[in-house]
């Protein structure tokens, strides 16, 4: 079931199962126990410091799927997996007013948005693998992303998804996040992660540009929060318009806020008209090496942004408790 079970062993009270991230699609699902309030600091640590394995504790003679387990998620748990998520700053809190995290109306130029996401897992690379979007989901959240995808591998290598993407059934809502600096190639990339998933997984959801990875690297390769730039926005708005053409999901975007509150409503308004169908804002602004990205996040600016826009807007940065 697994590739590579580093090792497993049998308790009193629960068994635990030691197992490498990298598993068959549909074997997280049929492995990973539910996971309780005293165990689940110490999955959350292990996904953490070791992205490529997972602990995955179900309690004995309950079966995989404990009825009980599975219907018991009250507030107080809810808050405490929000809490333990915000280390690695991967709980983004959906600003969307529905009751149930569903925007039912059509975005302006985009597709609509069918899937709940008030609480979302936010794409994290090294992190976002199967084993940790399952625990997750198991924990609350609405939905997930993968971690950040290269549109040109994407393309170019005919293994490359293959190798990055795995999923199962319980891996829904998907959002697949991709970066890249071309509207052709990122049109083309769209239709292969549309593609790969509906064939060779179990679906996906939508797919995300990503528009605010400040990291080095993304500075070198021009993509991510260095396409946020005013002379880059007709770029941003043609990869939009080429992807949403691509594709029969919804295109997302990830942002940062911009300079002035003025610059961001007018990015942020020019993506909605393009096709992006849902935008997530992480509540700081890019920096830079002199002046870095510490302090808390604008959530008051995101707010702002949501009551200005017709599609959903999903909060991120700075999420500490259900509470943010």
């Amino acid at each position: 079931i697994a590739k590579g079970t580093a090792g497993c062993f049998q308790g009193r009270r629960r068994r635990c199962a030691l197992l490498t991230g990298s598993l068959d699609r549909g074997g997280a699902c049929a492995l990973m126990g539910r996971i309780n309030v005293a165990t689940f600091p110490v999955a959350l640590a292990a996904s953490l410091l070791f992205p490529r394995i997972a602990l995955a504790f179900q309690p004995p003679l309950a079966g995989l799927h404990s009825p009980h387990l599975a219907a018991r998620r009250p507030p107080r748990i809810l808050q405490r997996a929000s809490m333990g998520l915000v280390a690695g700053t991967t709980v983004s809190a959906g600003a969307d007013s529905a009751e149930n995290g569903v925007e039912l109306k059509p975005a302006v130029g985009g597709k609509p948005i069918t899937f709940g996401h008030r609480l979302c897992v936010a794409p994290m690379v090294g992190a976002s693998d199967l084993a940790f979007r399952v625990a997750t989901r198991r924990w609350g959240a609405d939905c997930a992303w993968t971690e950040m995808f290269y549109s040109d591998k994407i393309v170019s290598d005919a293994g490359y998804m293959e190798q990055v993407l795995e999923s199962s059934p319980e891996d829904r809502p998907l959002v697949v996040q991709v970066c890249g600096n071309d509207p052709t190639m990122m049109a083309a990339a769209a239709a292969k992660i549309e593609r790969f998933c509906q064939d060779d997984l179990f679906g996906l959801d939508a797919i995300e540009i990503n528009l605010g990875c400040p990291q080095k690297r993304a500075m070198d390769g021009h993509f991510g929060s260095y396409l946020l730039d005013k002379r880059d926005w007709d770029l941003v708005c043609d990869m939009v318009s080429a992807m949403d053409q691509a594709v029969d999901v919804p295109i997302l975007c990830k942002i940062r806020l911009l300079q002035t509150r003025d610059q961001t409503l007018e990015f942020a308004l020019r993506l909605q008209d393009a096709g992006c169908s849902l935008l997530t804002v992480h509540g700081r602004q890019r920096g830079s090496q002199r002046h870095g990205r510490k302090g808390p996040a604008n959530l008051e600016e995101v707010a702002f942004l949501k009551t200005q826009l017709r599609i959903p807007v999903i909060c991120n940065g700075n999420i500490r408790c259900a509470q943010d």
